[in-house]
């Protein structure tokens, strides 16, 4: 969480616009605009993140804030193979990888949040060569993540994902 200093976002914002974009004449109803979007940016920087808690269900997790495009791909294709209903979220349906540990921490939390999805992960298998070579090697990236996390960054889990995705040698 963030304290974010609203007054000082406000002049921030003006001052990009003027330096980066030539506004230089502002109304009030930009003025207004700008005021509107600090004021939700540190709304949403200044809450504490929404977590879906071990086994809370798919639901509760697409309520979180830990919810990504590969994540959310995931959890559209394993419910129904789990018997569950994909509750609407506001990311689109589009097929989407893991492409990089934040992206892959996102699927853990799904799996933690709907245990029972991880018997099927082997069906994203079959969404295309990365999420292929993604099953074949999940246990060592989950094992990486777990080992590298403490540390707060993932450099052997994050080569062996470009790896894997050909981005890398």
């Amino acid at each position: 969480m963030y304290k974010l200093d609203q007054m000082q976002l406000v002049c921030n914002i003006g001052k990009l616009l003027a330096e980066k974009h030539g506004v230089v004449d502002v109304s009030a109803r930009h003025m207004n605009a700008i005021i509107d979007a600090a004021n939700r940016l540190c709304d949403e920087f200044n809450r504490d993140d929404i977590t879906a808690a071990a086994g809370a269900g798919l639901a509760a997790w697409f309520g979180s804030d830990h919810v990504g495009m590969s994540s959310a791909f995931m959890a559209r294709r394993l419910a129904p193979l789990a018997g569950l209903v994909c509750p609407p979220h506001r990311i689109r349906d589009e097929p989407a990888y893991p492409r990089d540990p934040s992206d892959f921490w996102r699927c853990l939390k799904l799996l933690e949040a709907v245990p029972e999805l991880s018997a099927h992960i082997s069906a994203m298998a079959s969404r295309g060569p990365i999420w292929s070579a993604y099953v074949e090697h999940w246990a060592e990236m989950t094992a990486l993540y777990a080992e590298e996390k403490p540390t707060g960054r993932c450099p052997k889990l994050f080569a062996l994902m470009e790896r894997l995705q050909g981005r890398s040698k």
